[in-house]
């Protein structure tokens, strides 16, 4: 399968309006899938709508398209057997620092806000800390190796906790 990117949500998200980033869409798509992996369709598009337009109206056919293709693909990568293979929705490394620093910002405050208000035990508690604090940062980051460096090492550690919090709540179920 074709790897899904950034670029294929930003276009569309901008064409119709939307006013949150891709990547915040895949932090909530991925929260809720740790909640709610067994979901089914038409909770999918109730929760695709709600993220995405509000006002009780629903998401278009082709975007809804669109974002089962992604909910299938983050879905597989996160299951036992994906051999970490899970990737958080981001601008490609041609981008800036900063934006690609933004994004995961966004992925973590919408993967926060996608695991609703549940309780957790004491390792998912700490780690769902790590990525509030990572989604509060709120400082421009430049270009440097260094930075390039340690935004490599955020991301790795964000992938292997939300990896961590879908296995523990499959546990849990």
């Amino acid at each position: 399968m074709r790897k899904i990117q950034y670029s294929d949500f930003q276009d569309v998200f901008l064409v119709s309006g939307i006013a949150i980033s891709p990547s915040e869409l895949h932090g909530l798509m991925t929260g809720f899938m740790c909640v709610n992996p067994d979901s089914s369709q038409q909770q999918r598009e109730v929760a695709y709508s709600d993220w995405l337009i509000g006002d009780g109206e629903r998401a278009d056919a082709e975007l809804v398209q669109r974002l089962d293709n992604l909910f299938e693909a983050t879905l597989t990568e996160l299951e036992e057997f994906s051999d970490f293979q899970f990737r958080i929705l981001m601008p490609d490394d041609d981008s800036s620092i900063d934006a690609r620093s933004q994004a995961l910002k966004s992925f973590c405050a919408g993967f926060l806000s996608g695991l609703g208000s549940r309780h957790f035990d004491e390792q998912v508690t700490e780690a769902l800390t790590d990525l509030e604090r990572i989604a509060a940062l709120r400082e421009e980051v430049g270009e440097s190796e260094e930075n390039e460096s340690d935004l490599f090492e955020i991301v790795e550690f964000v992938r292997v906790s939300v990896l961590f919090i879908f296995t523990e709540n499959a546990r849990r179920r």
